[in-house]
């Protein structure tokens, strides 16, 4: 029985040999095979290698001398064993095999000069490999990770096979066959654990350029291994013969790899940025460009099926998250969070635009659905905020606007100028530029909502405080007469810089908003800008409201018996010229145009009331020679600042008026006509009242010229069309001043029979109607 196991074993070591053989013949073969192919493939690997295996050819002569070494230590336990004697190995059962082992000598040498030309065929591949590995990023840098990784393979073929013929073997053989396969191992080993490390820096290799040779070979090397595992799985499953190759799993590791590069990214980050919330926010941007150069550079040199650029982006996905979890659990400031907001939606956008990820696709949410929420909390800061400035701010200006202890400010161009306008600017140029960089287009609009509303209250404060001034200004002038009117002309600039403001605004959001939140922003500001313009507006206005107080009495003057007696209309002039010198000064030029061209209106509105004042005698023809006049003067005051072509415009109504005061009683529906078609809203019972003025019309005549304007007025009908000077005319008192008129009218008829009966008893023959306008015009004398 002895004998057989000794034969068999003897047997087996000659398989072991065989297989040594069949494997090494192999290797040539296959080394010879891959030799050609790399000198089609990789032509300048040849000279490469030569200086690797040159390099290691003090490696070689060692292993000889390591094999001479072991076939002497061999002699001598052959030696050792003849000279023993034999009871000394029946102690020892397993020394038994020493004289099989000494029989098949000369076989166990071939087998480890095999071996030992195997061991020196790696140490010339892992030369290559460090070579590789120290200019891993250099850009003349060859690629040899397939080169190497073929004949790795073929090694690790070879191993596989070997120890498939021999696992029926004893496990002294086998585990004699696993010695030899040590070195291959641990190769192997270092193979894979470089692969790792290279898969760990993919985008700093990709950034160097090396996209198509170090990453191409590393996904190349990956799909190799996949499909050789696929294979041995195959064969596991479906042959009794099963595989002897150890899954290596290449994918999975290469992912976990990867993934534990990216969590060490971020972690690199939020070590050198975490103590400031803005850096750690400022410094995630690299993102952006990474994931741009793994959909251009990586992804495009793996198998579709690989999914990279989907990988790369959940990866980066899950750790960008956990930045903004930090941020958000250590209490962020307003700007912070509007920060935080506004790089979250440039980075959901950038995923849609730029790489095809939507937001719903990748969890978990970066807010975790707290944007509005983060969004309503500042608008409420938002509205505190404007609320305490605007009281702070209106309160300085009022007591500033109202006390008017000192004159007000001026700029370099000598405008007037409150203090609170550059400040009212900056605080809302402040939140509008703080909101636009959280990118949230809702967060703009309601951000510039809540300024809109702020400035428009400060508006209607202006307006009822120019009101409440104003009353206070008529009530008592001495007291408050001091730089009242540099007050209000500081407010009316303040306004213009308010519009230019928002102006400069609105082209900013033009150029960077969508167009459906510009038209909201749009709206806004076209109320908030017509808003500023009413304040203008008002403030003029109320300037007009003073100088016009201060010309009642001149304007009651006017066409008056004391009119006929001095020049009124010069006192007129020189008032409205002392207002508007100071206003020339600091008025901005569309306020003061705006001013001279109001002023004009209210100097034509103040004219046409004042022929209707209840002392009012034309006296016929010289009055009208002398209220042309007035105009001429009046012309060449306003010429000097309004234009010729729209000053003749609005003195128009003066000049016909005059044209219709001086028409003869014949004529008088000629010129009703005339001054209805050029006004059609010209009151008649103003003109009737005018003409009843003249000192040369009696009240029969008056009678009939009150007919035929009626008769005239009804033919034209009523008036529809665009309203003119006259319709701000007032002529309510008109119709108190008309039972006057009749009182005096019935008095002189009731004169005209008295003397009409005294005289028939006398027998006189008298001009009764002579009589009656004597009698009427003393009345208005």
């Amino acid at each position: 029985m002895e004998s057989l196991n000794e034969n068999s074993k003897n047997g087996k070591k000659v398989k072991i040999k065989k297989v040594f053989k069949e494997t090494y013949a192999l290797l040539k073969v296959g080394g010879g095979n891959k030799k050609k192919e790399k000198n089609v493939t990789k032509p300048n690997l040849k000279a490469y290698l030569e200086v690797g295996l040159e390099k290691l050819s003090g490696t070689s002569t060692k292993h000889n001398k390591q094999k001479i070494t072991i076939k002497e230590n061999m002699q001598q336990i052959n030696n050792s064993c003849l000279e023993e004697q034999q009871p000394t190995i029946n102690l020892l059962p397993k020394f038994n095999k020493v004289p099989q082992i000494n029989h098949n000598n000369v076989g166990t040498n071939e087998t480890l000069e095999q071996v030992q030309e195997m061991h020196q065929f790696i140490n010339r591949l892992q030369g290559i490999l460090e070579q590789d590995i120290e200019g891993s990023f250099s850009p003349t840098n060859t690629n040899n990770l397939l080169f190497v990784h073929n004949y790795l393979l073929q090694l690790e073929l070879s191993r596989d096979n070997t120890m498939q013929e021999a696992c029926t073997a004893s496990q002294d053989i086998i585990n004699i066959l696993r010695s030899y396969f040590i070195r291959l191992d641990k190769f192997s080993n270092y193979f894979t654990n470089y692969l790792w490390n290279l898969s760990k820096i993919l985008m700093p290799l990709a950034k160097n350029g090396q996209a198509s040779t170090v990453i191409s070979s590393i996904a190349k090397i990956i799909e190799i291994e996949e499909a050789a595992d696929e294979r041995a799985i195959n064969q596991n499953q479906l042959d009794s013969k099963k595989s002897f190759r150890v899954i290596k799993s290449y994918r999975i590791n290469f992912f976990y790899q990867l993934d534990n590069s990216i969590i060490n990214l971020f972690n690199e980050k939020f070590k050198n940025h975490g103590n400031s919330l803005l850096q750690l926010l400022d410094n995630l941007d690299f993102v952006f460009d990474d994931l741009i150069l793994v959909k251009d550079e990586i992804d495009p040199v793996f198998p579709s099926n690989y999914n990279i650029l989907t990988f790369y982006v959940l990866a980066y996905h899950r750790n960008v998250y956990k930045c903004i979890e930090s941020i958000l659990q250590n209490d962020p400031d307003t700007e912070t969070i509007l920060r935080l907001i506004g790089w979250v939606r440039h980075y959901y956008t950038f995923m849609e635009k730029n790489l095809y990820f939507y937001e719903d696709l990748m969890e978990p949410n970066l807010l975790n659905g707290k944007e509005q929420s983060l969004i309503d909390d500042y608008l409420d800061l938002v509205r505190s905020k404007f609320l305490e400035w605007k009281t702070n701010l209106i309160e300085s200006d009022i007591k500033e606007f109202t006390q008017r202890q000192n004159s007000p400010e001026f700029d370099s161009d000598n405008f007037a100028k409150l203090p609170g306008a550059p400040i009212l600017i900056s605080m809302v140029r402040q939140q509008i530029d703080v909101a636009m960089k959280s990118a949230s287009y809702k967060l703009v609009t309601d951000v510039v909502n809540e300024c809109c509303i702020m400035m428009s209250e400060i508006q209607q404060t202006w307006i009822n405080l120019l009101e409440s001034e104003l009353q206070r200004y008529l009530n008592n002038q001495e007291e408050c007469a001091d730089e009242i009117i540099i007050y209000i002309v500081a407010l009316a600039n303040d306004q213009l810089g308010y519009t230019d403001f928002i102006g400069g605004l609105l082209n900013q959001f033009t150029s960077s908003l969508p167009e459906e939140h510009i038209k909201n922003i749009n709206n806004l500001f076209n109320n908030l800008t017509n808003g500023f313009f009413n304040v203008a507006t008002n403030s003029i206005n109320t300037i007009l409201d003073i100088i016009f107080n201060d010309l009642k009495s001149p304007f009651k003057e006017l066409h008056t018996a004391k009119w006929y007696k001095v020049d009124t209309m010069e006192v007129i002039v020189l008032t409205l010229k002392d207002y508007t010198d100071e206003c020339n000064l600091h008025l901005k030029s569309y306020n003061f145009y705006k001013l001279m061209i109001n002023m004009l209106k209210r100097f034509v509105i103040a004219y046409l009331e004042s022929m209707r004042n209840k002392a009012v005698t034309f006296r016929m023809p010289h009055c009208i020679d002398k209220m042309r006049k007035d105009i001429h003067s009046i012309s060449q005051f306003f010429g000097q600042y309004i234009g010729a072509q729209e000053l003749t415009s609005r003195l128009d109504a003066i000049n016909k008026l005059h044209d219709f005061l001086g028409t003869s009683k014949e004529s008088v529906h000629l010129g009703y006509y005339s001054i209805r078609k050029s006004y059609g809203d010209v009151p008649r019972k103003y003109l009737k009242y005018i003409l009843s003025k003249r000192n040369d019309f009696d009240p029969i005549t008056m009678m009939k010229i009150n007919k035929i304007l009626k008769d005239k007025a009804a033919e034209a009908g009523e008036y529809n069309g665009e309203k003119t000077v006259f319709s701000e005319i007032v002529i309510k008192d008109l119709e108190k001043q008309k039972p006057e008129l009749m009182k005096d009218v019935q008095e002189a008829f009731h004169n005209m029979q008295n003397i009409r009966s005294r005289s028939l008893r006398k027998g006189k023959k008298k001009n009764y109607l002579s009589t009656i306008n004597n009698i009427f015009h003393n009345r208005n004398k």
